[in-house]
C-alpha cells in the first residue's frame, strides 16, 4: 500500500455498532474529522437502536443502520450489511469497534484504506494501523485511532441532540411540580450493572443532606431496570424527594438540561451529562475512573474513586457521604 493520500478520500465509513455509551463517546472526534475532510461523505455504521445517539449530528452525512434481528434474521442482516458496505465503495473505513463483527465488515468492504488498531483480533485486515495512546477519559482515547491519517486529540464536546418534544415533555412536568423556577438536583442511583451501584443508603443520606442545606429539591431519575433501586433510595430518605416521571433516554437528557447537578454511578447517564453540560458527581467502584471519569477534560464533572479501599462486598466503594457532599457543594 502506498502512502495515505488525503486528496483521494471522498467517502468515509466509521464503524461503531454498539453500545449506547461507546457510540456517544465517538462523537468526540466527529467535528475534527469533518474539518479534516470538509467535502467528503462521512457515514456511520451502527446497530439499532444505538443509532438514536447520532440523530442529527451535523458532521455525519448518513447514519447507516443495521436493523435489530435474531437467529436466522441476524445472519441475513449480516450478509446484507456486507453487501451494502461493499456497494457503497468507501475510500476509507475507520473500524472504531475493532471486534469480530466489525472486522468482518472491513474484510469484505473493498475499501482502499482500512483503519484499525494494531492489537485488535482482525488487525491483519487493516492497511492503516493505529496504536493505542495513554489511558485517559474514553472520549479522548477515541482520537487515538486517527493518528495514521494525521489527526490528533484537540478540545472537543460530546454531542447528543435533544428533540423539542422531549424538552416540552419535561418542561410541562417541571411546571406541574413547581420546579420550573427554583432549580433542583437530579439523583440517579440505579444502574443496569448492579456491581456499579453505590450503597443506596449513602445515596439517601447524601440526598437528605444536600436538600436540607441547599434547599434544592431532589429529583430521583430512573430507567425501567433501575426502578427498584430508585424506590429504595426514596424510602430511605428522611426528607421528601420527587420521583421523576417515566423517561426515555432523550427525555432523560432533556431533564438534565434543567438540572443544577447530577449525582450518579459510573455509567451512560454521566456521559450524557457531559453532552448536556450539566455538572455531575459520579461514584466509581470496580470500574476505572481513569478511563471513564471525564473530570480531567471537563472539570464540572467530578468522579469519586478509592480503588485502594475497594472491596466487592462493601457497596460504599471506600467512599463516604462527607466527601461526596463537599464535592457536590463545589459543583453547585
Amino acid at each position: 500500500m502506498k502512502a495515505f493520500e488525503i486528496n483521494k478520500i471522498h467517502s468515509i465509513l466509521i464503524i461503531q455498532l454498539c453500545p449506547f455509551g461507546d457510540v456517544l463517546l465517538n462523537t468526540s472526534y466527529l467535528d475534527t474529522l469533518r474539518r479534516k475532510f470538509p467535502k467528503s461523505k462521512i457515514d456511520f455504521l451502527v446497530m439499532e437502536p444505538y443509532n438514536s445517539v447520532l440523530y442529527k449530528h451535523p458532521a455525519i452525512s448518513e447514519i447507516v443502520v443495521i436493523p435489530k434481528a435474531k437467529g436466522i434474521g441476524y445472519i441475513w442482516q449480516r450478509i446484507k450489511t456486507f453487501a451494502r458496505v461493499f456497494a457503497r465503495n468507501y475510500d476509507l473505513i475507520i473500524d472504531q469497534q475493532c471486534g469480530t463483527g466489525s472486522g468482518q465488515i472491513v474484510l469484505f468492504s473493498g475499501a482502499k484504506y482500512r483503519l484499525g488498531f494494531a492489537d485488535s483480533k482482525f488487525a491483519r485486515v487493516y492497511n492503516l494501523v493505529a496504536q493505542r495512546g495513554v489511558k485517559r477519559y474514553s472520549a479522548s482515547t477515541k482520537f487515538d485511532i486517527l493518528s495514521p491519517i494525521g489527526i490528533v486529540e484537540e478540545p472537543y464536546k460530546l454531542y447528543y441532540y435533544i428533540k423539542q418534544e422531549s424538552t416540552d415533555y419535561i418542561a410541562k412536568w417541571l411546571q406541574e411540580q413547581g420546579l420550573n423556577k427554583q432549580g433542583f438536583i437530579c439523583l440517579s442511583p440505579g444502574s443496569p450493572a448492579p456491581y456499579k451501584v453505590w450503597d443506596l443508603s449513602l445515596f439517601a443520606k447524601l440526598a437528605d443532606r444536600l436538600q436540607a442545606q441547599t434547599k434544592l429539591p431532589i429529583v430521583i431519575l430512573w430507567a425501567p431496570d433501575e426502578l427498584a433501586d430508585a424506590r429504595k433510595v426514596q424510602e430511605l430518605m428522611t426528607t421528601p424527594a420527587i420521583f421523576a416521571l417515566p423517561t426515555n433516554l432523550n427525555q432523560a437528557a432533556a431533564l438534565l438540561t434543567f438540572s443544577k447537578l447530577l449525582i450518579c454511578n459510573d455509567g451512560g447517564i454521566n456521559h450524557i451529562s457531559v453532552a448536556t453540560q450539566t455538572p455531575s458527581l459520579a461514584m466509581f467502584g470496580p470500574t476505572s475512573a481513569e478511563n471513564w471519569n471525564p473530570e480531567k477534560v471537563f472539570p464540572i464533572h467530578i468522579g469519586l474513586a478509592n480503588p485502594q479501599a475497594y472491596n466487592p462486598h462493601d457497596k460504599s466503594f471506600g467512599l463516604n457521604v462527607e466527601d461526596a457532599y463537599q464535592q457536590a457543594l463545589k459543583l453547585l
